[in-house]
């Protein structure tokens, strides 16, 4: 398990060495670095819990700071 801190660090290192600013989490992770995300100054754009095309899961969409995460499951998301 890990903390936001601990998914943030992954996502900046997976960035310097790939280049790369769409990142796929787990929805676990997704809500953690959510809950962190939305203590911040900047604000991310959210698109939650839309239904996924000709399936049963949800989709979990989120920008922050240049990088775009996604997750996918078959429960909402949702973060208090």
């Amino acid at each position: 398990m890990q903390t936001a801190c601990g998914v943030l660090d992954n996502v900046y290192r997976r960035q310097q060495v790939l280049g790369t600013r769409e990142f796929f989490l787990s929805p676990e992770d997704m809500i953690r670095l959510l809950r962190h995300v939305l203590t911040q100054a900047s604000r991310p754009i959210l698109s939650l819990n839309r239904p996924q095309t000709g399936g049963p899961r949800l989709v979990h969409k989120m920008e922050w700071r240049g990088l775009s995460f996604r997750s996918i499951s078959l429960r909402p998301i949702t973060v208090n």
